[in-house]
């Protein structure tokens, strides 16, 4: 198991400094401001909570441009690394190590709350959930990104039509992951164990106080004119339309605003 620690961590640390990997945290911070922009929120020293920050690229990108940051991550290793880059550009994150469902900081703090492609790998997601709702103040906003069952095509798992298979194939397979092929997983300690539709997302948290856009909804909001505008224009204008659009993306992700009560 150290060994496949080891791997996981040599793995995210590598890929933490990619191209693409800067080009994913400055596109996921420029979203979420654009979105805030969209709502007339400010933008203006905001307070950030990075959960599942793995080796704090997002992290620090938000520190670079003055907000304050709460980052966590499960992995001991990643969070050390995370430390050490952040001290040497001199940022001032507070990184911690441990579980997102129980989580170390006071209630509604977040004018941000960012859970990249982490709901899918806890067990208790219920929590996870609940706990990063707590985060955020009234008015802030809360971007999920995660697996989509809909959509037959994904990146948690080395196999075709993964989100397709029946669930107890997938419990089968994600035990065979943890053991005998941790390539399947890119050696990842906690593989993806759920997987989810916006609109399974989208009612769990309407039904607790937020209001959903997906990705169609920002990309109406958030750009004019173009070929994407429209499609996306397209795509929002019918339900049938939306369910199908929502097969097309490898990713469930949405922003969710909290109401101001």
């Amino acid at each position: 198991m150290e060994q496949v620690e080891d791997k996981f961590v040599e793995y995210y640390d590598q890929a933490s400094v990619e191209d693409k990997t800067i080009f994913r945290s400055q596109a996921l911070m420029d979203l979420m401001l654009g979105v805030r922009k969209e709502l007339s929120l400010s933008n203006e020293n905001l307070h950030v909570v990075d959960l599942g920050c793995a080796a704090g690229a997002q992290s620090m990108m938000w520190a670079k441009k003055n907000h304050t940051v709460y980052a966590l991550d499960i992995s001991e290793g990643l969070i050390d690394i995370a430390k050490k880059r952040a001290k040497e550009q001199g940022y001032d994150i507070d990184f911690r190590v441990g579980s997102a469902t129980q989580l170390p900081w006071d209630s509604h703090i977040a004018d941000v709350c960012i859970l990249p492609e982490l709901l899918e790998h806890v067990e208790d997601w219920h929590a996870c959930v609940n706990e990063a709702m707590r985060m955020v103040k009234p008015n802030g906003t809360l971007y999920l990104s995660t697996s989509n069952k809909l959509c037959p095509k994904q990146y948690e798992f080395a196999l075709p039509f993964y989100s397709w298979y029946p669930g107890f194939i997938k419990k089968y397979l994600v035990k065979l992951s943890v053991t005998t092929k941790p390539h399947w997983v890119n050696h990842a300690e906690y593989p993806a164990v759920h997987w989810f539709s916006f609109f399974q997302l989208q009612k769990y948290f309407e039904q607790r106080g937020f209001k959903c856009k997906d990705k169609f909804d920002i990309l109406v909001d958030t750009t004019e004119g173009g070929v994407k505008h429209w499609v996306a224009k397209i795509i929002t204008s019918n339900p049938l339309f939306r369910r199908i659009g929502h097969m097309f993306v490898p990713y469930t992700t949405f922003v969710a605003v909290r109401n101001n009560s």
